[in-house]
């Protein structure tokens, strides 16, 4: 069986300094300062935690159903137990 999916983490470069950009506004809502030190790379990291957490929604799941059936010669039930 041919395996098409191939796991890919890329980023949509405009797509996430957008999102960055909203979530720098949300830290200055939140009365913090994204100028500060520690969370200059915080909306960067976050747009991209999120385009990863809602990459499912363009993704196809047969195709990544499909590339986890393998041949195995085993015809008999497998059980795991005290798991």
């Amino acid at each position: 069986m041919e395996q098409n999916y191939i796991r890919e983490e890329r980023y949509d470069a405009d797509r996430i300094e957008k999102l960055a950009y909203h979530y720098r506004e949300i830290l200055a809502l939140l009365g913090e300062d994204p100028q500060r030190e520690g969370l200059l790379k915080t909306p960067e990291r976050v747009a991209k935690a999120m385009s990863f957490v809602t990459k499912g929604y363009g993704q196809d799941p047969i195709e990544i159903i499909n590339s986890a059936i393998f041949t195995e010669e085993y015809q008999q039930m497998v059980l795991v137990k005290d798991i």
